[in-house]
C-alpha cells in the first residue's frame, strides 16, 4: 500500500456523491467496528514495512511520521491505516511499560490528515484546521512490549463536505486495535477543516506570516518537570503564575516535536499537552496517564500573545479516572478547553 502512496495524490474526478453526507458518531463508530476483516488482512500484509510520506500528514520529520499504511476498505467514506507506536520516542516517553497516551491523539491526528489528501484528494497548499479532537484509549491497549507497538485504524468519516469538488472538511470516527490479535485498543474522534490558500490569508490576516522573530523574547521559567511528568526542562510548556491552579502557556519554537515545522499560531498538539500537563500539575505527587480527553479548539492561539491555562478538577469517574477541566484564555477569551481524564499508572 505504501508504494501506491507515493502518486497517490492526483486531483480529484468531479464528484458525483452529495456534498454532504450525515451520520450520528455512534453510526459512525459501528461502521469502523465492523472493518475487522480488512483490518485483520491489513495487520498480516506490508503495512508496517516504512512511513507514509511526511507531506500527508503535515510533519517535516520522517522520525514524526507514525502512520504506515492506507487503503479504501470499499465502502464509502471508510478507510484502513496502520500506524506504530515506537517503544521510545524523544518526547511522547514510555513509562514504566506503558506508552504516553498522547501517540493516539497524535495518529487520530495525522489519520485525518492522510484520508483528507489521499482519500478526497483535498490539495497539499491547504491548511488544515482540527476543530476538535477526543480519544478514549485502553490500559491494555498502552502496554509497551519488547517490541514497537503495530495498530490498525479503522477509520468512518461523516458529515463530509465539498464545495466545486474540493474538500472543506469532515467528522472521522477511528477505532484502534493493536497488531496481529487486533486487540482493541479504543476510540478517537476528530474535525477537520480545509482552508484555501486565500481563505485563510482572508481568516488570518497579518497573523498568518511565518517568520522567525529577528529578537525572539526569552523564554519564562517552566515548573518543575517532576510536576508535569516530563524529564526535560526544555519539554515544559507551562510557568507559574501566582494562582496554585493557573500557568502561563511556555512556546519554544525550536522545540523539535511540538513545533516540528514553522507555523504562524500555537499547534493543536502543543495546546493538548498543557492541558495534559496542567492536569497532572493538579494531580501531582500521584504519577497518571491521561486515558480519555476531549478537546476543543474554539480560535487560533496566537503565538505573540500571553495564554492563561487554568485547570479545575470535576471528580472522580466510573473507572476511578479523575476529570480534570481546563481551560486556555487569550486576551480575555476562551480558545480552547479540554476534558482530561486521567489514570494512576504503578
Amino acid at each position: 500500500m505504501i508504494g501506491s502512496l507515493q502518486d497517490a495524490h492526483k486531483p480529484a474526478p468531479r464528484s458525483t456523491r452529495s456534498t454532504s453526507f450525515t451520520a450520528t458518531a455512534d453510526a459512525a463508530a459501528q461502521a469502523a467496528s465492523e472493518a475487522v476483516a480488512g483490518s485483520a488482512a491489513a495487520a498480516r500484509s506490508n503495512f508496517f514495512e516504512q512511513p507514509v510520506p511526511r507531506r500527508f500528514v503535515h510533519r517535516a520529520s520522517v522520525a514524526e511520521v507514525l502512520l504506515t499504511g492506507f487503503a479504501e476498505d470499499g465502502r464509502p467514506d471508510t478507510f484502513l491505516l496502520a500506524a506504530q507506536w515506537p517503544r521510545g520516542h524523544s518526547f511522547y516517553r514510555t513509562a514504566r511499560g506503558v506508552h504516553d497516551p498522547l501517540l493516539f491523539a497524535e495518529t487520530v491526528r495525522q489519520a485525518g490528515l492522510l484520508i483528507s489528501h489521499v482519500g478526497y484528494k483535498a490539495p497539499l497548499a491547504h491548511a488544515a484546521l482540527m476543530r476538535n479532537l477526543s480519544y478514549d484509549v485502553t490500559a491494555a491497549g498502552l502496554v509497551c512490549a519488547g517490541t514497537p507497538t503495530n495498530l490498525i485504524l479503522s477509520a468512518s468519516c461523516t458529515d463530509v463536505r465539498f464545495r466545486k469538488d474540493v474538500l472543506l472538511g469532515f467528522q472521522i470516527t477511528t477505532v484502534l486495535r493493536r497488531g496481529l490479535e487486533l486487540e482493541p485498543v479504543g476510540i478517537g474522534r476528530g474535525e477537520l477543516q480545509c482552508i484555501s490558500p486565500a481563505a485563510y490569508r482572508r481568516l488570518r490576516g497579518g497573523a498568518g506570516a511565518v517568520s522567525p522573530p529577528a529578537d525572539p523574547a526569552p523564554l519564562p521559567e517552566p515548573v518543575s518537570p517532576a510536576l508535569v511528568g516530563k524529564d526535560a526542562r526544555a519539554d515544559v510548556v507551562l510557568s507559574r503564575t501566582d494562582a496554585d491552579d493557573t500557568w502561563l502557556l511556555r512556546c519554544d519554537t525550536a522545540h523539535p516535536v511540538l513545533f516540528d515545522h514553522p507555523v504562524d499560531h500555537v499547534p493543536g498538539m502543543a495546546l493538548i499537552e498543557a492541558m495534559r500537563q496542567a492536569a497532572h500539575c493538579m494531580l501531582y505527587p500521584q504519577r497518571t496517564a491521561m486515558v480519555r480527553l476531549k478537546a476543543t479548539f474554539e480560535r487560533y492561539v496566537e503565538l505573540s500573545e500571553p495564554t492563561s491555562v487554568r485547570a479545575i478538577i470535576e471528580g472522580t469517574e466510573a473507572d476511578g479516572s479523575v476529570r480534570v477541566r481546563v481551560e486556555l484564555t487569550q486576551a480575555d477569551r476562551q480558545v480552547a478547553v479540554g476534558w482530561c481524564s486521567c489514570r494512576s499508572i504503578v
